[in-house]
């Protein structure tokens, strides 16, 4: 069917059974195809893709592994996004990234929710030259991500973006963030952090940038947020 769609350059599916089909998925022959977004499905092969993709979200697959002597990435990739998945870690996040022909050409990258994905320290991504050009990155609901690894993040000379929350950062943290030398920061995620006072929050929107922010609150044994 697809194969009727020669000049097809997004696809998002979300929420579908694909493991009624042969995995791996075989969609090389789109060879126009820019965005593919495969989303809260059932597949646990990384899908077969032609070199055209630039942006590549395989988000909330929990069964979804990645077999580095077998799976092949996209070369040119600018954006990936694999949230919210259990069997990812920094190795794997590593071997995807290293089939790029040229690690500059990544500009966004999210991996929040991913519990084997060690944050305490960056520098297995940025030493790797991943983080020269990226504009984005989310390490959301990180629990290994705190105040230590912010001075990391200042190598990040081209980051607009970053999402940082449900993590243990702190105020310091925050500081140390946004008083870097030529820093491009634009917007900062920082929702339910709860070692990030309202004083904080003020000072990083004194600098003109944009902060979420969300807190949880208990009421009548209930979480609710404003």
């Amino acid at each position: 069917m697809l194969g009727c769609l020669p000049e097809l350059r997004e696809l998002e599916l979300v929420k579908c059974q694909l493991g009624l089909f042969p995995m791996p998925l075989d969609l090389s022959e789109l060879g126009h195809l820019e965005v593919l977004v495969l989303r809260d499905t059932d597949i646990w092969m990384f899908p077969r893709l032609a070199d055209s993709v630039r942006c590549l979200d395989l988000s909330e697959n929990p069964h979804l592994k990645y077999r580095a002597d077998q799976d092949a990435i996209p070369q040119d990739l600018e954006s990936l996004a694999i949230v919210a998945n259990p069997r990812i870690g920094n190795d794997e996040i590593l071997s995807i990234l290293e089939i790029t022909t040229d690690a500059r050409s990544l500009r966004s990258l999210n991996i929040g929710m991913c519990p084997k994905i060690d944050a305490d320290s960056l520098d297995w991504l940025l030493d790797a030259g991943h983080g020269d050009n990226m504009e984005f990155l989310s390490l959301e609901g990180n629990q290994t991500f705190g105040d230590q690894v912010t001075r990391e993040l200042g190598r990040m000379t081209n980051l607009k973006r970053l999402n940082v929350g449900n993590t243990k950062i702190s105020g310091v943290g925050i500081s140390s963030l946004i008083h870097r030398k030529d820093s491009k920061l634009e917007w900062l995620g920082l929702d339910f952090c709860p070692n990030v006072g309202w004083d904080a929050i003020e000072s990083v929107r004194a600098e003109g940038i944009e902060v979420s922010h969300q807190v949880a609150l208990l009421k009548g044994g209930r979480k609710v947020r404003y």
